[in-house]
């Protein structure tokens, strides 16, 4: 599934009381090769307008979304891991892109601390898409790429 990109796929997982469930679950999932997994099959979900459109549709569903990024967020302090932050790094530049079902208004006061000040820069400095996807995020949510702290963050 994760290797196809096909709407009536998505639209399918949708449909479905397993894309609840999923989303449920997902906050229980542990050990790195599941969230990286499970982050990429969301980050395919969410890039696919029918899977975007279920996420957002409700403030649950979204919110459940962002609670579960931002627990993985968290884990990446202690246990980093650059596939793992892309991949959540490109769900949240996702969101911040449509503007339809106000993802992006929520998430100006919802997206983790950490990935506001500067935590992960190390991390992402190396990977060029990474740190373009950041910056693209911080200036769809800000106006600006300058949020990370007193260095400038990942703009400077």
């Amino acid at each position: 599934m994760a290797n196809v990109r096909s709407p009536p796929l998505v639209s399918a997982l949708t449909r479905t009381r397993r894309a609840s469930r999923s989303s449920s679950s997902a906050c229980r999932v542990r050990g790195r090769t599941s969230e990286q997994v499970s982050t990429f099959i969301l980050q395919k979900i969410i890039l696919d307008e029918v899977g975007l459109y279920y996420i957002c549709s409700t403030p649950d569903r979204f919110h459940c979304v962002n609670q579960v990024l931002g627990t993985m967020v968290e884990s990446l302090v202690e246990q980093p891991s650059i596939r793992l932050l892309r991949h959540i790094i490109r769900c949240y530049l996702r969101f911040s892109e449509d503007r339809r079902y106000q993802a992006c208004i929520a998430l100006r006061e919802k997206l983790p601390v950490r990935l506001k000040d500067g935590t992960f820069e190390n991390l992402i400095r190396n990977d060029p898409i990474t740190v373009h996807w950041f910056q693209r995020l911080l200036i769809n949510l800000y106006g600006d790429v300058s949020v990370g702290g007193p260095k400038g963050g990942f703009g400077q």
